[in-house]
């Protein structure tokens, strides 16, 4: 299975940058994962549209999935008759043809070709849900989508291949009361916790970040801040 970097930025991306998106190939089988702001022309650059098998949208903030809207203009001048989006309920199942919308439900799972994706709750300020991704060969790739840490993502995250992680902050606000999104030395935590074999940090803050500091606060021994448009590998042990 393989996993190409589209976007890595959130709320907003850097300059230059692109928001959450990311996708998954296993043998012939597609997955994009959030489409947020910049991340339609690259998607465009390394796959067509009418390869893709599924689009799995987390959540309905705009850095998730903003790019929908012009993918579904792009869709339909290219006469690509159907392509399936699984997300939560939502009333942006608005969205027109071509798009076919199904439900995800927490706690179940789906099969997208070779993928089977299994979708955990999350804890942010709308509806959200994390992905545990499961190749052909029994690889695995546990995605967090948006999320504060709770003790409960260290059971599903656990012993994954791959933990590609919301690694928004560096700390916590002193005044924030309730955090929407992690901060790096949580997420190094939760990594050592659940015993995966590989850290990739994502969801980098837009308005300026140092990733030597991200990575220094994580202290896991098998890290990386994303690149975009890179290529990582999720090997199975």
């Amino acid at each position: 299975m393989k996993l190409t970097v589209l976007g890595k930025y959130g709320p907003f991306p850097a300059k230059g940058g692109a928001c959450s998106s990311y996708l998954i190939e296993d043998a012939e089988t597609k997955i994009l994962m959030d489409l947020g702001s910049g991340a339609f022309s690259r998607l465009r650059s390394l796959v067509k549209l009418n390869a893709l098998d599924a689009v799995v949208i987390t959540h309905f903030h705009y850095d998730h999935y903003s790019d929908l809207g012009v993918m579904q203009y792009a869709l339909q001048a290219e006469r690509v008759p159907q392509l399936k989006v699984l997300s939560l309920p939502t009333d942006k199942f608005s969205f027109e043809a071509p798009f076919e919308w199904d439900e995800a439900v927490i706690g179940e799972q789906a099969q997208v070709g070779s993928v089977r994706l299994q979708f955990f709750p999350t804890k942010h300020p709308v509806p959200c849900m994390g992905i545990k991704l499961t190749s052909s060969d029994g690889a695995s790739l546990f995605y967090t989508g948006d999320t504060a840490f709770y003790e409960e993502l260290v059971d599903y995250a656990m012993d994954s291949d791959v933990l590609l992680a919301d690694t928004c902050l560096l700390y916590h606000e002193p005044k924030t009361e309730q955090s929407a999104h992690m901060t790096a030395n949580e997420v190094g935590n939760l990594a050592k916790k659940s015993k995966v074999k590989k850290l990739l940090c994502t969801h980098i803050f837009g308005g300026g970040a140092d990733e030597e500091e991200i990575l220094k606060a994580v202290d896991f021994y098998n890290a990386a801040v994303v690149g975009e448009r890179e290529c990582y590998e999720v090997k199975d042990g």
